[in-house]
C-alpha cells in the first residue's frame, strides 16, 4: 500500500466516530459545508465593500458592537445605538 493511501486509511480510521452521516441526516442535521460557505460569503459582502480596508482592531470593534446590537441586550443595546447615531 502506498504512503498516500496509508495516510488516507489512517485518517478514516481515526475519524470514524465523526463520520455518522446517516444518523446526522436522520436527526435533521446538516452534513455539508453549504451553510458555512454561505455565511462567509454574506460576511464578506457586508464587510469587504469595494475600496474598504479594515484594520484588525477596527474590525473587532465593529463586530463587538454588532454582536451586542443583534443580541438585543436591553439598555446596553440602546446605549450603543445612541452612540452610533452621533
Amino acid at each position: 500500500m502506498g504512503v498516500g493511501l496509508q495516510k488516507d486509511v489512517g485518517y478514516f480510521a481515526n475519524n470514524k466516530c465523526c463520520m455518522v452521516y446517516l444518523a446526522m441526516c436522520n436527526a435533521g442535521l446538516p452534513i455539508g459545508s453549504d451553510m458555512v460557505e454561505s455565511g462567509v460569503k454574506q460576511f464578506k459582502t457586508h464587510v469587504a465593500c469595494v475600496g474598504m480596508r479594515w484594520s484588525r482592531a477596527g474590525s473587532e470593534n465593529i463586530f463587538s458592537v454588532r454582536i451586542v446590537v443583534l443580541s438585543g441586550q436591553g439598555a446596553f443595546r440602546r446605549s450603543v445605538s445612541t452612540c452610533l447615531r452621533r
